[in-house]
């Protein structure tokens, strides 16, 4: 038998038990005695119906799940018959794929527990409720939610305590929250987080889940706390912090202590400080990229600290077009950097920061910082391949070349042009 057939066959079972008794007319007689016999018969119909009724009421209490099976294979929903065919499906060994349907309001697998591999729920425009998935717990693979353009929220996902591969919700337009993340509490792949405008919080990740690959928030403009993320505590990918223009901090982030490859966070207006990044020990040990630090492109950020934790890099450090950064002083405990190193900031008038830096593999760049009048802070570097100091506008180009004379740093060293600033 079918798995549409058993569904079938278990509802019938349940409407079934309510009987709907016809009065019959012909048995209605004028004289007293059948008035009589009707009565009676009136009372063993009502004993008769109370009967039916109770035993209604306790096939109504029968769980439709009592019926569930296993169900092997991947599964495409792709029309009605599609859904009804795993309405009664406790686990699915393979995928489940429910993509591009203009038909779909809502998602009926209320038996579900488990999926084997992969949950895709992608690109339905008339989809608004997950609320029928509220048995499942686990998925082997990845869950995706992506560009769903009338969902709201990830309600009826409560029950989902662990994803063996990554998670992604990206492009959802109006919805407001991850609560229905609240039970996850394992990530065996990435947390994507991607580009929708009306998140303003991760607060709905209150499993505090760990994450084992990449953490990627991109393009989320109301998004304001990484607060959600606390039980990440080392990552073996990268993070990927772009584009959220409400974000102000990265407290969220409080227990991350390392990063197996780059730390990327950029262009996040209204970010003015990365504190959260306070217990973070660690960065590029597994890179795939040449850059293992980069800042760029937070207009508002106006400090580093947070940053004092890391002694080394296995690659680039990049600081680059952070208009209101003054100082390097989060950088006091960086002693060595395996690739270059390159500042550009407008707003940048010391490099005190680096005073604990006596190693750098590749080439220091410093340019284009419009304020910067000191090269106090690169004294006690003493290896590196090649340094730029050019197009400052602050600097004095004696005062550089000055200093460079005194420099016991070996290699080539380029000072100027343009170093414009006033000479005392």
């Amino acid at each position: 038998m079918t798995r549409l057939a058993t569904a079938s066959l278990a509802l019938l079972a349940l409407s079934a038990c309510v009987i709907n008794v016809e009065p019959d007319d012909s048995r209605v007689e004028a004289d007293a005695d059948t008035d009589a016999d009707s009565d009676s018969d009136s009372d063993a119909d009502s004993d008769a119906d109370s009967d039916s009724d109770s035993d209604s009421d306790g096939d109504t209490d029968t769980d439709i799940c009592d019926a569930a099976e296993d169900c092997s294979g991947d599964y495409d929903i792709e029309n009605e018959h599609d859904l009804e065919e795993v309405y009664l499906c406790k686990t699915i060994s393979g995928n489940l794929r429910v993509d591009d349907q203009d038909w779909l309001t809502s998602l009926d697998l209320p038996c579900l527990t488990t999926v084997g591999s992969f949950v895709s729920i992608d690109e339905n425009p008339a989809l608004t409720s997950l609320a029928g998935l509220s048995r499942l717990k686990s998925v082997g693979s990845s869950l995706s939610v992506d560009e769903n353009a009338a969902l709201t929220s990830l309600a009826g996902l409560e029950g989902l305590t662990s994803v063996g591969g990554s998670i992604r919700v990206n492009e959802n337009p109006v919805l407001t929250s991850l609560d229905g993340l609240r039970g996850v509490t394992s990530v065996g792949g990435s947390l994507y987080i991607l580009d929708n405008p009306k998140i303003t919080s991760l607060g709905g990740l209150k499993g505090e889940p760990s994450v084992e690959g990449d953490l990627r928030i991109y393009s989320n403009e109301a998004l304001t706390s990484l607060a959600g993320l606390e039980g990440i505590t080392s990552l073996g990918g990268y993070v990927y912090i772009v584009g959220n223009d409400a974000l102000t901090s990265l407290d969220g982030l409080s227990n991350l202590a390392s990063v197996a490859d780059y730390l990327l966070v950029k262009n996040n207006k209204a970010l003015t400080n990365i504190e959260g990044l306070s217990t973070l020990t660690s960065v590029g040990d597994d890179l795939t990229e040449s850059t293992a630090l980069e800042i760029y492109g937070n207009g508002a950020l106006e400090s580093l600290a947070g940053l004092e934790g890391i002694s080394s890099l296995s690659g680039d450090l990049e600081l680059l077009h952070n208009g209101s950064l003054t100082s390097l002083d989060g950088l006091s405990g960086l002693t060595s950097l395996d690739g270059k190193l390159e500042i550009n900031n407008d707003g940048l008038t010391s490099l005190a920061g680096l005073s604990s830096l006596t190693t750098l593999e590749d080439d220091l760049i410093i340019e284009n910082n419009d304020s910067l009048t000191s090269l106090e802070g690169l004294s006690s570097l003493t290896l590196c391949r090649k340094v730029y100091i050019r197009y400052n506008e602050s600097l004095c180009q004696d005062y550089a070349e000055a200093f460079e004379e005194s420099w016991n740093c070996t290699g080539w060293h380029y000072i100027g042009p343009d170093n414009d600033g006033e000479c005392d």
